[in-house]
């Protein structure tokens, strides 16, 4: 036990130590791996993998460190919570368990006035002459008196054991088919049904100069919104499947270091991070990267990122002027209707719900009183 102690003290006091090494020792006694728990940079990963294989002692280590991500504590709740659940069970199985049977039974004496004469037995030829005869029997006395094809005809109603083996395999008369057969028809039916494989929905784009994306847990693109064409040209919906990062390195404009891999590894929110890309003889286009990542609920399981890239010069440039009243609520209206599909928060969606009726009502009203209450009255509208 010293030994497995010097080699977690030395291990953790290393500056890259094995991570094969320090994640056997890391699951040794509490006392023997603290130093490893305390010390290893671990990655999200590897903390909940050790949550999962670790005791309560461990699990108190782990909540010391200062380097936990959402989903390690997210592990850590919910092993404790499955903890608890599992010993109130054991509780109850031992409240309700049995008493130990002894082996003795003490069962009282039947007394003399519960007891009843026993009924005289009959002689076996009594027996014989008032029991009913069995249905073979039956079947033999009427088969006495009739012809052979009589006697075929009743063959039917005998036992499926006494039943001819031919006479199993007949084709089902019309009171239904046997179940056995309904079953096989059934499984052929389940059987020969095509797979189908779900689709996968696009996502909406929430402005004109910008565009969404989401990854699965191992970084590849998971789904993208219709203006992620400007990014990465007609090649967009051949990018299903492969790494995110690589795909923006591929349509790269020109070649620069990865920060997106990196963060996503260690499941960090990607902030503000600027990437060029050019689709063919186009002009390159400068975008802004925001995602978040996103976690299973309840289990706290990762699964991938969620996030939006804007066009950094659409952004900076100043707005078009509308041609005319009816093209300043139109786009007032386009923008409510992205707002409601993409948010989730209700105060944004009652926002988005009180402008799209605004705009309703300021094209309900009278040209000449639109013009006049509103700041844009220096443009002539052309009947």
């Amino acid at each position: 036990m010293v030994a497995r102690q010097k080699l977690a003290e030395r291990t953790a006091d290393m500056t890259t130590p094995p991570k094969d090494l320090a994640c056997l020792l890391a699951r040794d006694r509490a006392d023997i791996a603290a130093p490893i728990l305390r010390k290893v940079p671990f990655s999200p990963p590897e903390l909940i993998e050790l949550v999962m294989r670790s005791g309560p002692e461990h699990h108190i280590i782990i909540a010391k460190r200062a380097d936990l991500t959402l989903d390690v504590w997210l592990a850590l709740a919910r092993v404790a919570a499955r903890r608890a659940q599992v010993e109130d069970i054991v509780q109850k199985a031992a409240r309700e368990a049995p008493k130990p049977v002894t082996g003795f039974s003490e069962t009282p004496a039947p007394s003399f006035e519960a007891q009843e004469a026993p009924e005289p037995a009959q002689p076996p030829e009594a027996q014989r002459t008032t029991a009913e005869p069995s249905r073979p029997e039956k079947v033999q006395e009427k088969a006495a008196g009739q012809m052979p094809e009589q006697v075929l005809e009743q063959a039917p109603e005998q036992a499926p054991e006494q039943m001819p083996e031919q006479a199993l395999h007949h084709a089902p008369t019309d009171t239904g088919p046997a179940p056995s057969q309904n079953h096989g028809h059934d499984e052929h039916k389940l059987i020969s049904t095509p797979y189908r494989q779900p689709t996968i929905e696009p996502l909406i784009d929430k402005s004109d100069d910008s565009w969404q994306f989401e990854t699965r847990r191992d970084g590849t693109i998971h789904r993208l919104s219709p203006n992620a064409e400007m990014a990465f040209g007609r090649a967009t919906p051949s990018l299903y499947g492969d790494k995110f990062a690589a795909a923006l390195q591929a349509h790269a404009a020109a070649p620069v270091d990865d920060e997106i891999s990196p963060a996503m590894a260690r499941h960090r929110p990607l902030r503000d991070l600027i990437v060029e890309t050019q689709v063919g003889q186009e002009a390159p286009r400068r975008w802004r990267l925001r995602a978040q990542p996103r976690f299973s609920f309840p289990d706290g399981r990762f699964e991938g990122y969620s996030g939006s890239a804007r066009d950094m010069d659409m952004a900076t440039q100043a707005a078009r002027p509308p041609k005319s009243p009816e093209d300043l609520l139109d786009r007032m209206a386009c923008a409510a209707e992205r707002l409601s599909l993409s948010t989730t928060s209700p105060e944004l969606e009652d926002y988005a719900r009180t402008m799209r009726d605004c705009v309703e009502a300021l094209k309900t009203m009278p040209m000449s009183v639109r013009i006049s209450a509103s700041p844009m009255s220096g443009i002539k509208h052309s009947d």
